[in-house]
């Protein structure tokens, strides 16, 4: 997968680490995940919440990192929501 868009906007070449392909899942998928609801700024310590969209439909966790600075600050999987037919599928993180 690879983060193309925040809010429904492409990112920019700033976001060097969120544009990187995720191999280290070994996804041969092709598929894309959406951000959406993430507040902005975030802070330091603070919660956040998002919604994930992934082109991959329900069949399988999302695996997500937080990143501050390039050093990974929090791992978590998301179980996938009940299956369903449609080809996207939201993840609540």
């Amino acid at each position: 997968a690879e983060l193309v868009a925040v809010e429904g906007k492409e990112i920019e070449t700033h976001y060097v680490l969120a544009r990187e392909r995720i191999r280290r899942w070994n996804s041969t998928s092709k598929c894309y995940l959406l951000v959406e609801n993430l507040p902005t700024p975030l802070q330091a310590g603070g919660i956040a919440s998002a919604s994930v969209w992934s082109s991959c439909g329900c069949r399988q966790r999302l695996l997500a990192a937080v990143t501050s600075g390039g050093r990974a600050v929090h791992w978590a999987a998301v179980p996938a929501p009940p299956a369903n037919d449609s080809d996207l599928c939201r993840f609540n993180y």
